[in-house]
């Protein structure tokens, strides 16, 4: 295809005429493109144009937020790398971190779950239906790989409440129905802690690491979220938590409803309480905290089955596959500072996520066994 059959293609893009296969065609042009020469688009046409495909696709995926929008533009997975001159497109091969990454696989539905009498289930291994049945309450497992619990209203608390603990690992993923009704989604290497019944007065959950939730509404008994440095309360809304602690910030995003971050640390100076509306985020860093409008399909990406990054550099990137593929990564030599955005779903084996790394020639990838080598 040369430049003019691009350009027209392009154009009926615009236009909204550009079929499915165009639309992903286009995308697959820009990954593979290599700069030679004098061509009839020039860089800021290509950035243009780019950065219109982009904005399309970023509402298709927000409108539908499922995974199912993926099988139209699966080619079009991509790694964009903006840097002073523009989107930077860089055509290769590297066949040896694709041979060597298709044994690594993504992560999975699976996680551990400790009941208050210290007994633990590897989730993975056991049978869907009836793990704990006893009178007046019920833990299942679903095969979409899910934990439901059941209790009566008769049940009661005598003493210390019972705590149950859900795990994910690297390269795990979990979602639980808690006793209220509360959804929570669990992403790799977090922890979520919560009783067996709630309290009458408060919904008290622990969370380290991230999760997404989606809380049943009830004015009459708030739900709170603890982290290692802030609580979060709300009566009923959608919002993730992302607090890991080998993080240097922390990330609380609103999808829907209302929520107050309080962060006791900062109490003294006024700013240990911040109220957020939908589409908005605190941002935790140190001993500053800060409100601003958020991303919300990234925010929530891992939780819809893609990596999606925004101006992030190779250092966060590489600590998200690390998680999610459970592998480590070793930096050598002076690995650049430059910042990659882009759209990849986790269910790719880690090649390919490499691979379209690669693309933008800033860095390069040597794997040996579970070990991931980042050099420039």
């Amino acid at each position: 295809m040369n430049e003019k059959e691009i350009a027209e293609m392009l154009e009926r893009y615009k236009e909204g005429r550009a079929t499915a296969q165009e639309e992903a065609l286009l995308l697959s042009w820009s990954l593979a493109f290599r700069e030679e020469g004098k061509d009839m688009l020039s860089m800021e046409e290509r950035e243009e144009e780019t950065a219109h495909i982009w904005r399309k696709l970023e509402q298709d995926l927000f409108k539908t937020r499922k995974i199912r929008v993926w099988p139209r533009i699966a080619a079009a997975a991509v790694i964009l790398i903006g840097i002073s001159i523009g989107f930077y497109f860089y055509s290769q091969n590297p066949t040896d971190v694709v041979l060597a990454g298709n044994s690594i696989k993504p992560g999975k539905n699976s996680a551990t779950l400790t009941l208050s009498n210290g007994k633990r289930i590897k989730l993975d291994a056991a049978a869907d239906g009836k793990l704990i049945g006893e009178p007046g309450i019920s833990i299942s497992k679903t095969a979409d790989g899910k934990l439901v619990y059941n209790l009566s209203e008769t049940v009661s608390q005598n003493g210390k409440p019972q705590q149950n603990t859900l795990e994910t690992f690297n390269g795990e993923q979990y979602q639980v129905m808690l006793p209220d009704g509360s959804h929570v989604w669990l992403n790799a290497a977090s922890t979520l802690k919560y009783p067996l019944a709630f309290s009458a007065r408060e919904r008290l959950v622990e969370l380290s690491g991230e999760a997404y939730f989606e809380v049943a509404h009830n004015p009459e008994k708030p739900f709170r979220v603890k982290t290692a440095q802030q609580q979060i309360e709300v009566l009923g809304t959608h919002f993730n938590i992302n607090a890991y602690k080998d993080d240097a910030l922390s990330r609380t995003t609103l999808l829907s409803g209302r929520v107050k971050v309080t962060t006791p640390a900062l109490a003294r100076n006024g700013n240990g309480e911040i109220l957020l509306s939908p589409g908005q985020q605190t941002i935790l860093m140190g001993n500053k905290i800060s409100l601003e409008q958020a991303d919300l399909e990234a925010a929530v990406a891992w939780k819809n089955g893609y990596f999606m990054f925004k101006s992030e550099n190779i250092r966060s990137v590489m600590k998200k596959v690390s998680r999610w593929y459970n592998v480590e990564i070793i930096y050598q030599g002076d690995v650049p500072d430059d910042k990659f955005g882009g759209v990849v779903s986790r269910f790719s084996n880690v090649a390919q996520v490499l691979k379209k790394l690669e693309l933008t020639d800033k860095v390069h990838f040597k794997i040996e066994g579970r070990r991931i080598i980042v050099t420039k």
